[in-house]
């Protein structure tokens, strides 16, 4: 009776096994086939990398700026300044400097207002700008302007003069020769003399009365209308030699009425009056 089945040609008569029984049977092989290839195994590891970095870097972005951030706000602070403050001295008028992480409150500076920036966080500059001082500049400007005023003053200022003979005379005052008198004459029986003197500029001024007497008389004169001078006593030893009296007077610009009249002794005779 012939076999079912032939044998295998070339008279090889080793039994062959089926695949599928060959790879259940043999577990190494198949744990070996199903493995990754070496370049599948490096690839793997290079993607597991990258989401790794990929989270750590996501949770840096949320996590860290919290706790590196410092969110202050500071009030201007003001601090008062007295008139008399030595720091009346020039202040430059901004100063610029770094600060530490955990930089305090500034010190008060006694003699200037000063409004700060918040705190700054590490590497950051703060800048502090320190107004100058009211009071200081007020101070300089008002004595400058007065300096200014008193040399313009006193520029424009000349002293001037007039002859008791050209003044307007009145109650019985008359002029008489005198060889020792600036214009060679002078005024006696003083009533009153009006004198007016047209004057560059006001102020403080010296008026001064040259008379000439004998003995004892006295003497008021008054400034448009305001006596400055009020029955003086003045003296003399001769009616040919020229005597001064001088005093200070608030004079104003412009035209001067200069009033002289006699006080209860009489005046002296009259040469001259003058405004320096």
């Amino acid at each position: 009776m012939q076999s079912d089945s032939a044998p295998p040609v070339g008279g090889d008569t080793t039994p062959v096994a089926s695949d599928r029984t060959e790879t259940v049977g043999d577990p190494v092989r198949r744990f070996l086939e199903n493995s990754p290839s070496p370049v599948r195994r490096v690839q793997a590891r290079h993607w597991v990398g990258i989401g790794s970095l990929a989270l750590g870097v996501a949770g840096a972005a949320i996590f860290v700026p919290p706790l590196i951030t410092e969110t202050t706000s500071t009030s201007t602070p003001v601090v008062a300044v007295s008139s008399g403050s030595p720091v009346d001295q020039a202040v430059p008028a901004s100063v610029t400097s770094s600060v530490a992480p955990s930089a305090g409150p500034a010190s008060a500076v006694p003699s200037a207002a000063v409004s700060r920036a918040p705190a700054a966080t590490p590497g950051q500059t703060k800048t502090v700008t320190v107004a100058p001082t009211p009071s200081t500049s007020k101070k300089a400007t008002a004595t400058t302007a007065t300096t200014a005023t008193t040399a313009a003053d006193a520029a424009r200022f000349t002293a001037v003069s007039v002859e008791a003979e050209d003044a307007t005379l009145s109650d019985g005052a008359a002029t008489v020769a005198c060889t020792t008198c600036t214009a060679g004459v002078r005024v006696r029986f003083v009533g009153r003399v009006d004198a007016y003197l047209s004057v560059a500029a006001a102020g403080s001024r010296t008026i001064t009365v040259t008379y000439e007497v004998e003995g004892d008389r006295s003497l008021t004169v008054a400034v448009n209308g305001t006596e400055v001078l009020t029955d003086r006593t003045v003296t003399g030893t001769s009616w040919e030699t020229p005597k001064t009296i001088s005093f200070t007077a608030a004079v104003p610009a412009g035209t001067v009425n200069v009033a002289l009249y006699g006080g209860g002794l009489g005046a002296p005779d009259i040469d001259k009056i003058s405004i320096s």
